[in-house]
Order: C-alpha cells, then sequence, then structure tokens
C-alpha cells in the first residue's frame, strides 16, 4: 500500500471513529427507532455494531462495513452512523444511494453537525455530484417497467428521473403485449 494511500486511510478512520463516543451520548433515538421494551440494550447494540463496523473499515471490509452501520442506524439512529454508511457506500462505488445518505445526513442533523466536519460532507456532496447523474425514460406506452443494469426500478412510466452512476448503462422498458425496447446509454 502506498504512503499516501495509508495516510488517506488512517484520514478515514480517523474521520469514522473521532466522533463516535460523544454522539452517541448526545443523539436521541426518534421514536420510531426507540424500541417498547428496552431502548437502552438497543443503544447498546447499536454501539456494538459501529464499533464492528469501524473495525471492519480497518480491513477495508466495505461491505460488512456498511451493514453494521445500517444496522446500528436502524437500531439507535446517530449522525455518526449515518455518516459512516455514506462513506462506506462510497467506497463501494455505489455513488447515488452515498449521496442520498449525505442529503438524509444533512436533512437529519445538519443543525447538530460541527462547522469542520459540515464542510466534509459538503465537499463529499459535490464530488460525488460529479459522479452521478439522471437517466429520463419516456415511453409512449404508460404502465411500461424499467429495468436499469438488470435492476428493475420502482414504479412504472411516466417516472420521476432516474440517478445512476456516470458511466454507460443498460436501459429496457418493457410491458405486456408490446416489444421491449433496450439500449445502452452514456450517462456523464
Amino acid at each position: 500500500m502506498s504512503l499516501s494511500r495509508l495516510r488517506w486511510h488512517k484520514h478515514v478512520l480517523w474521520a469514522l471513529c473521532v466522533t463516535y463516543p460523544a454522539a452517541l451520548l448526545a443523539q436521541t433515538a426518534t421514536p420510531e427507532a426507540a424500541a417498547p421494551d428496552d431502548p437502552e440494550k438497543r443503544k447498546e447494540e447499536a454501539k456494538l455494531r459501529f464499533q464492528r463496523g469501524l473495525e471492519l473499515v480497518q480491513n477495508e471490509s466495505w461491505d460488512a462495513a456498511l451493514a453494521e452501520f445500517l444496522a446500528s442506524r436502524k437500531l439507535f439512529p446517530t449522525r455518526v452512523a449515518l455518516k459512516n454508511a455514506a462513506l462506506s457506500l462510497r467506497q463501494l462505488k455505489r455513488y447515488v444511494e452515498a449521496l442520498a445518505m449525505y442529503n438524509e445526513l444533512l436533512t437529519t442533523f445538519g443543525a447538530n453537525i460541527p462547522a469542520e466536519e459540515r464542510k466534509t460532507i459538503d465537499d463529499a456532496v459535490a464530488q460525488l455530484k460529479q459522479a452521478v447523474g439522471e437517466v429520463q425514460v419516456n415511453s409512449d406506452q404508460p404502465g411500461s417497467t424499467v429495468v436499469i443494469d438488470g435492476q428493475q426500478q420502482p414504479g412504472v412510466t411516466p417516472m420521476a428521473p432516474i440517478g445512476v452512476n456516470a458511466g454507460t448503462h443498460t436501459v429496457r422498458i418493457a410491458k405486456e403485449g408490446y416489444e421491449a425496447f433496450e439500449a445502452q446509454v452514456l450517462v456523464a
């Protein structure tokens, strides 16, 4: 591993670790996340899942780390669990999802984010916006299903633009009783 990459990984790990203990104590759970039986157990489980995520980050196991951060967030929503899930998505090159997660972070915790951390998040959002685009699907047959890169999109046509990573994508539009249409599109 190169020295610059090692420094970057140390910076990422620092960003993941630095605010967690205080943030976990300072955050309050949203009503839908509160356990009817024992909120303290949920909070403790969230902390364990978060720490497991941090360990996985050290091994660059981004998929597994993401799963732990999302589990922690579901049990007891915190700013750092959401931020680390966004960072994990970014490392996995799932830019559309990372951008959505950062936007959720800003919407949910924006007033409580320190200025330096806010700048880091704003910079990440700006970089991600350059790495994503949208596919606008138009069909002369309303009610058509849309599949992009093998993933069926929710809903049917007409639909809102669909966020995708920049690059080439296979788009398929189909409706029962009609011939399907498929094309490669380049999103920049």
